[in-house]
């Protein structure tokens, strides 16, 4: 079952990437929906395809969209619903920066069991099922063994908020001296993805939502890798921050972090 959810989810994924890839030389109409926080025509019309083709698939399933909202599905199914981002990084897709992906996942009973993500602009396609492991089209995935902090590439995104960005700052700057580089993507599930690609060693974010690290958290779990809270929780996919790492090391990431754990997960 979870490997034809898998396959539904990387339809969903590539039918909203191409969605989005026809629209992304022309000018967008961009409308705010908080502080630093935009979504664009290209948004709502990706999101709309992935949509309908999940409940063509599964009609009775709920579904959780970042642009739309949630929706119920059928009481008797109600343990399985669709989470998805349409496009994840809309600031660099509406400025033509070149980061962005689609997101989709499915969670039974809450907890993630199939996901994928698709980069349109490289035609790349990431995608895990629960104990079935991570890929890259066909090519498994695997977590680093980087072991040392001093050698870790850690990617970050920043909060909108104010005050968890001020925190998180102060967080980067205190644990600089150890860690071995730093990137910024704009794109959290992407971030995430990287992950379990081995590409970053680590990625931290204190402010998500659920379409961000549904399915980009379980490429890293089936990578070999660990998905926290920032306060160390387990139920990564119930909370609002997230580590991401290879594993090694993820305890001492998240003590250098724990400046801006304590409040996050309620803010």
């Amino acid at each position: 079952m979870y490997e034809q959810f898998r396959e539904t989810a990387m339809a969903a994924a590539r039918l909203a990437g191409r969605e989005a890839l026809q629209r992304w030389r022309a000018p967008h109409t961009t409308r705010s929906k908080g502080p630093r926080d935009i979504v664009t025509e290209a948004d709502i019309a990706a999101e709309h395809v992935a949509v309908e083709l999940i409940l063509s698939n599964y009609p009775n399933h709920a579904i959780l969209a970042e642009e739309g909202g949630e929706t119920a599905g059928d009481s008797q199914f109600s343990e399985y619903q669709w989470v998805i981002d349409p496009i994840d990084g809309t600031t660099n897709y509406a400025r033509g920066l070149p980061i962005f992906t689609v997101s989709v996942a499915v969670a039974q009973n809450g907890r993630p069991v199939a996901g994928a993500l698709y980069e349109p602009l490289h035609d790349q396609m990431y995608h895990a099922t629960l104990g079935g492991g991570a890929f890259c089209d066909d090519r498994r995935l695997a977590c680093t063994e980087q072991q040392s902090l001093s050698g870790f590439l850690v990617a970050v995104d920043w909060p909108r908020g104010e005050d968890i960005r001020s925190r998180m700052l102060k967080a980067i700057l205190a644990c600089s001296a150890q860690i071995g580089g730093w990137r910024t993507l704009g794109s959290a599930a992407l971030g995430i993805a990287m992950v379990g690609a081995g590409i970053v060693d680590a990625y931290m974010h204190p402010s998500l939502h659920a379409w961000d690290m549904a399915a980009a958290g379980l490429i890293v779990e089936e990578a070999g890798g660990r998905v926290t809270g920032l306060n160390g929780s387990t139920d990564w996919w119930a909370g609002a921050s997230c580590l991401a790492s290879n594993g090694h090391a993820h305890g001492a990431l998240l003590d250098l972090f724990q400046s801006i754990s304590d409040r996050t997960d309620s803010e």
